[in-house]
């Protein structure tokens, strides 16, 4: 697979604004109110201690705030560091995309995350929403990033028998990883393992390269190492009970492979407005049943597409982050309630994206009534403590996929 040139970041802001300042301009609204200037003090703000980065909710609705702006031959690097201290969101630039290019773009009234695909693609380049960070780089490394993260993350996953559950909790855990200027990759890489308590190999595999400061705020193991992999066209492979990884190539197809229930009328009709959006999605279709092979991005807009009307949201943008809650398996609950009916705490978790599915006439036929009331007291628990809690009382079972609880009578 051809590679980009490498583009390393070694010299201060203030050296390169110093020769590019007189041809450059910088014109920026908030609403309606322009502040224009003619010679931008990046140089200044750059040294500015930085403001706290937003994280979840906070950073998506900021996303979805309106952006106008005109840039007039201003390096893409310094619009990307207003951008960033200005909307206090973390950007992050591949390494292959050159930061001394000189930037020339009008946007007019467009959410932020419409005005980066617009600024993205006027660079060559792409944009991809990875927890609290957003990411420009190559368009196919944008393109496999949402996918690779939730591979990974279904991966480990997946692998309830041989991974403990407070290892994927341990390793779900959400931590702020910054470095400084001149880090180098390998070294970042280093940081975040130590962070997490595992162990690279392949690391040799890593070119020397050198990178300006950056910081992915609140990211999971996965989502801090694939931020990083991807500038150099890798992936990580787990080793036992999640301890070691192995960096490896990317494969020539980064997809996820999902099978759906359509109904026959829709099935078709389905099908080709998805190849229309995506057309590298591949599908067999039997009857009802439908596989799909494809990013998470079309995944998302089918699981959508097929929900009931009342209960779909917002559609989101293909570059960004759904609004889809954590999997239950990579929660931590604490509850303390007496005397509650245990349909009242399932509502409650429903609220917070879980799905309950049962069978009312066994429950029925087996003497299950979910308002029986039940005393709860569990602090940190995972998912299995947690709902066994919860079910046991009832003898119930309660089996976890990702956000769907499947209750069986014992």
């Amino acid at each position: 697979m051809p590679r980009s040139l490498e583009r390393h970041d070694t010299g201060k802001a203030s050296v390169r604004l110093a020769a590019i300042a007189l041809a450059a301009s910088w014109s920026y609204w908030y609403g309606l109110a322009p502040v224009v200037l003619a010679e931008p003090p990046l140089s200044l703000s750059l040294e500015k201690p930085s403001a706290p980065l937003l994280t979840g909710a906070h950073f998506r609705t900021q996303l979805d705030q309106p952006l106008s702006a005109d840039w007039s031959n201003v390096p893409l690097r310094d619009v990307l560091a207003r951008l960033s201290q200005d909307r206090q969101i973390a950007l992050l630039r591949d390494r292959r995309i050159d930061p001394d290019r000189p930037l020339t773009l009008q946007i007019r009234q467009a959410r932020l995350r419409e005005g980066l695909e617009q600024l993205a693609r006027r660079c060559g380049a792409a944009v991809s929403v990875v927890g609290n960070t957003v990411y420009l780089g190559p368009p196919r490394a944008a393109s496999d990033l949402r996918t690779l993260v939730r591979l990974r993350t279904d991966e480990l996953l997946g692998r309830r028998g041989e991974i403990p559950e407070r290892r994927t909790f341990d390793l779900s855990r959400r931590q702020t990883i910054a470095w400084s200027d001149l880090a180098e990759p390998r070294q970042i890489l280093t940081d975040i393992a130590q962070r997490y308590d595992l162990r690279i190999e392949g690391l040799e595999r890593i070119p020397h390269d050198l990178w300006p400061r950056a910081a992915l705020p609140e990211a999971d193991a996965i989502e801090a190492l694939s931020l990083v992999l991807v500038q150099f066209d890798r992936t990580f492979r787990w080793g036992p009970q999640a301890r070691r990884i192995e960096l490896v190539s990317l494969p020539d197809v980064v997809a996820i492979e999902k099978r759906y229930t359509v109904p026959a009328p829709r099935a078709q009709s389905l099908m080709n407005e998805l190849k229309q959006r995506w057309p590298n999605v591949e599908f067999r279709q039997s009857g009802r049943q439908v596989v799909v092979l494809a990013k998470i991005e079309a995944h998302e807009w089918l699981d959508q597409r097929l929900r009931p009307r009342a209960a779909r949201s917002k559609p989101t943008s293909s570059s960004g982050p759904s609004d889809r809650p954590p999997p239950l398996r990579r929660r931590l609950f604490t509850l303390r309630v007496q005397n509650v009916p245990v349909i009242a705490i399932m509502k409650k978790l429903e609220a917070t994206g879980a799905v309950f599915r049962y069978d009312p006439k066994a429950f029925a036929a087996a003497g299950i009534d979910l308002n029986q009331r039940v005393d709860i007291d569990v602090h940190q628990a995972t998912a299995d403590e947690f709902f066994r809690a919860i079910f046991e009382p009832l003898k119930v079972r309660a089996e976890i996929d990702d956000l769907t609880v499947t209750l069986r009578p014992r």
